[in-house]
């Protein structure tokens, strides 16, 4: 209101012409595009954050024993053999294959090694389920082992059996996961059945 009154009195002083009037500036509205930058940059983060965490994230893989069957043993008072058959599950609970190395069973009494079976590398697929076969003959006696007598003589022998494997997960084809997994079990062998009496986990 100032500005246009001081106008009028210079316009009527005729200090002014009317076509020399000054034109009034027009402010332009603040703009909103840096506000909108910045929302779109802070969600765009937090989406990525939580999709390299979902992605990334992995499980270790499970290894079971499911089962020891005794296909054949032969033993005296001090020493025994036999031919086992064990079937191992490893299971991939993630969403990502899992490509693992060869790795190696032991059946060990107290100390004793009885018997070593290699087992060769592999890939389980995302959420499967893969059945790994065994057949190993194992061997003791109480030229290693003092004890392993007095278990033959009661006719239960009990060993303890090992296996692990490391290997990746690829996601998107990368290698980005490294996981290791383990599985030890006791087994008692009845010599007399030749059968599977206990097996714990």
């Amino acid at each position: 209101m100032e500005v246009e009154s001081q106008v009028t009195r210079l316009t009527s002083a005729g200090y002014l012409k009317s076509d020399e009037l000054p034109t009034p500036i027009k402010r332009k509205p603040a703009t909103k595009l840096p506000v909108y930058a910045l929302f779109l940059f802070v969600f765009s983060s937090i989406v990525i954050l939580i999709t390299s965490i979902v992605l990334f994230k992995v499980k270790s893989p499970i290894l079971r024993l499911t089962s020891v069957t005794i296909n054949d043993i032969h033993f005296d008072p001090s020493s025994f053999n036999a031919s086992l058959t064990a079937n191992i599950i490893l299971k991939n609970q993630n969403r990502w294959p899992f490509q693992y190395a060869p790795g190696m069973v032991n059946i060990v009494h107290e100390n004793s090694v009885l018997g070593t079976r290699s087992i060769s590398g592999g890939r389980v697929p995302q959420l499967r389920s893969l059945e790994i076969g065994v057949s190993m003959e194992v061997m003791g006696s109480d030229e290693n082992n003092g004890s392993l007598s007095r278990e033959i003589s009661s006719g239960l022998v009990k060993v303890w059996s090992s296996f692990e494997i490391s290997g990746t997960f690829h996601v998107l084809n990368f290698k980005v996961q490294r996981r290791d997994c383990a599985m030890n079990c006791s087994v008692s062998m009845n010599l007399s059945s030749q059968s599977i009496q206990d097996m714990l986990c």
